[in-house]
């Protein structure tokens, strides 16, 4: 009882010590954190932890992975739906020239695909996206939209970075267009 101390007083949320002790004496366990992290997967999924077969899993590595998975995928989903909210309302921002196009991100998977082609950790700005703290803009050629070019961040309507492969910087012409698309685009935006 001494090693599992710290976790005994959020254990006891779930359940008596003399169960704890039966659950892991019985399924010989050593691991108490991961229970402790399998419960309250559990309990985010919504599942009946007054329920044995919930509360004491046969196998609690492979129940814990898998709600972890489930609680991932809750996540991501959410994570998508409020960037595809923030991108419905920053598609008044799109611009586009003879040469260059620029447009909201509009998925956790644009983000990760636009880290990927970039290296570059953009991926990593996805809650900060979703909860409206900057704004991330894909430039591309006209010609090849699909095929990331450069990288852009802005807050409170103003480019802050802009980054190409490996977050080099942009050349003269790119610089050029993100100036142009500021200065006739994001300017004339509300705060």
């Amino acid at each position: 009882l001494v090693k599992y101390a710290n976790q005994l007083q959020d254990i006891k949320k779930y359940m008596s010590i003399k169960q704890f002790i039966e659950y892991f004496k019985s399924n010989r366990l050593k691991d108490s954190n991961l229970y402790l992290d399998y419960l309250r997967f559990a309990e985010k999924l919504g599942y009946n932890l007054k329920d044995k077969k919930y509360l004491f899993p046969k196998n609690l590595k492979q129940m814990h992975d898998e709600y972890e998975k489930q609680i991932e995928v809750a996540k991501q989903e959410k994570l998508n739906n409020m960037i595809l909210k923030r991108n419905k309302n920053l598609l008044q921002n799109v611009y586009e020239t003879k040469a260059f196009i620029i447009f909201p991100a509009n998925s956790v998977q644009a983000l990760i695909n636009e880290s990927s082609q970039q290296h570059n950790c953009v991926r990593t700005y996805a809650d900060s996206y979703a909860n409206g703290e900057c704004d991330i803009y894909f430039m591309r050629r006209v010609k090849s939209r699909d095929k990331s070019l450069v990288t852009v961040e802005v807050r409170k309507n103003r480019v802050v970075q802009q980054r190409i492969k490996n977050n080099a910087d942009t050349t003269k012409e790119q610089k050029r267009f993100l100036k142009e698309w500021e200065r006739k685009v994001l300017s004339k935006v509300a705060t």
